[in-house]
């Protein structure tokens, strides 16, 4: 190869959907103080991509907070900050912590609070 860009007669991009998208990535400040990364991606240009960045920047602090939590998470931090202020009985906890972990976690801990749907095998 001699370096140069081969735009849209590149072989792969027919082969490999996601090859010669455009993606941006941001960090955000999680609710537990950490510093996360978001990705977005599947922009057929740079403009699009700067675009949906740009959109991304002007949400409030708790819309873009929602976009890089998942339920497990959100639940997971739930019942830490119940155990913390003990607010319920350690049998109550104890139940939740049984029902998330066993039931909710499973089936939805990777779903992303900010795409919820009625099908949720749909927002994995």
């Amino acid at each position: 190869m001699d370096g140069r860009q081969l735009g849209f007669s590149c072989p792969r991009l027919e082969s490999q959907p996601k090859h010669g998208r455009w993606y941006f990535a941001v960090q955000v400040d999680g609710v537990d103080g950490l510093r996360t990364r978001v990705r977005k991606g599947g922009f057929a240009s740079r403009a699009d991509a700067e675009w949906a960045l740009a959109e991304f920047r002007a949400l409030p602090s708790a819309q873009a907070l929602a976009r890089t939590w998942t339920v497990g998470g959100f639940l997971r931090a739930w019942l830490a900050g119940l155990e913390a202020r003990r607010s319920v009985r350690p049998s109550t906890l104890l139940a939740y912590r049984r029902v998330v972990e066993t039931h909710l976690v499973p089936e939805l801990g990777q779903v992303r609070l900010s795409k919820p749907t009625t099908d949720c095998r749909s927002g994995r």
